[in-house]
């Protein structure tokens, strides 16, 4: 699916985006006069017209909101043919959409102008009276400007409060993600991602933007959070804008909350992220670790030594002597953080000068002594 051809929802400062939800292996985006299906597996996907600008789910219900934050329930799931089929409305918030203009609001509001100079999510304009919205345990939430407020999911019943539509240090601040797990709700908010209960009481900043971005994070000018996209029933996931070399990069956060049975059951069913286990060496397989400590070439002339063996030589000119090593039929390369990109060109270098075979490539996101995340690449050549 190629995104750049469907209208997305543009925000000043902050770019497109296109509202999207997950399911069952479909995912569900949403652009500015079509609903679009997509088989994740497949590839194959499928345009429904309709004029639409948030969408969120509880498992295979679907729901989604117009223009005036009107939300409607899908008959049918994506999985479906014939989704969405007949739309029932569950709730009118009755708004009107007032567009979000941040280039004003950064140089007047006072909470934006203590964030300048820091790293911060963007602001996120829904085109929709509602700045956000989520579903999960039977109920509906949906932020109204600085609000948050919940309804039934059956309809019918009376709108909840939870938050009022006033800007605060113990509230939420222009938000516009949201996401609940169980009776906790996380939002967006230009300073993090902030959370709070069902229940009512305070808001508290659980992720700072400043802690989504890593030390060794590189970028033109500067690396950047760009989105909270998601949680389960263990952790919370948001993207980091990098460089072009590095890529964006999906991070996730342990957010230590108690999920109900039904999205505990749900998260099974669905593959819940869980720590991915490497695929053991092949026996009598020799490891080189690369660090960005030394460079390309470095781990190249390594990697030949390896795979084509070396000769005995005498000491000479001040230099020891080398015992004779022979070449080994298995070499594994493994890297982490900024070393992945040494690791992948050490490997293709190998493959094109048919000195071994691509065996096997994996990738992993192991927790270091900091308690922060980093990628990690392993690649397993076979002499030829």
């Amino acid at each position: 699916v190629k995104l750049g051809e469907y209208e997305g929802f543009f925000t000043p400062g902050a770019g497109n985006r296109l509202p999207a939800l997950a399911n069952a292996g479909n995912l569900l985006l949403v652009s500015k006069n079509k609903l679009f299906v997509v088989d994740a597996k497949s590839g194959a996907s499928r345009e429904i017209a309709g004029s639409w600008r948030l969408c969120a789910n509880d498992g295979d219900t679907v729901f989604l909101a117009d223009e005036k934050g009107k939300v409607h329930r899908a008959e049918h799931g994506l999985s479906n043919a014939s989704f969405p089929g007949e739309l029932t409305v569950v709730h009118d918030f009755a708004g009107d959409y007032k567009q979000l203009d941040t280039n004003e609001l950064r140089r007047s509001d006072s909470f934006l102008i203590s964030l300048r100079g820091q790293p911060g999510l963007p602001m996120r304009d829904s085109a929709c009276a509602l700045a956000a919205l989520s579903a999960g345990s039977g109920m509906l939430l949906a932020c109204q400007g600085h609000g948050l407020a919940s309804v039934p999911q059956a309809g019918g019943g009376e709108t909840k409060e939870i938050l009022p539509n006033k800007r605060s240090s113990d509230g939420f601040a222009f938000p516009s993600a949201l996401y609940a797990v169980g009776s906790t709700v996380f939002a967006q908010c230009p300073d993090g991602i902030r959370k709070m209960q069902t229940s009512g009481g305070a808001a508290s900043l659980v992720v700072k933007a400043s802690e989504m971005v890593f030390d060794d994070d590189s970028g033109s000018p500067e690396p950047y959070p760009k989105d909270f996209i998601g949680s389960d029933s263990k952790y919370l996931y948001f993207m980091v804008e990098r460089d072009f070399y590095s890529g964006m990069a999906l991070r996730r956060w342990p957010h230590g909350c108690k999920a109900s049975a039904r999205s505990s059951a749900r998260s099974r069913d669905l593959g819940e992220a869980k720590e991915p286990e490497l695929h053991p060496a092949p026996e009598g397989s020799m490891e080189m670790k690369v660090s960005s400590q030394k460079g390309v070439g470095f781990y190249i002339r390594a990697a030949v030594s390896f795979l084509e063996g070396m000769e005995a030589r005498p000491a000479e000119g001040g230099k020891e002597a080398v015992e004779a090593k022979p070449a080994v039929k298995d070499l594994r390369i493994s890297a982490l953080g900024k070393a992945v990109d040494t690791a992948v060109v050490v490997a293709q270098r190998m493959a094109s000068d048919n000195l071994a075979t691509i065996e096997r490539v994996q990738s992993a996101y192991p927790t270091m002594s900091s308690g922060k995340g980093c990628c990690q690449l392993v690649i397993d050549l076979k002499r030829k």
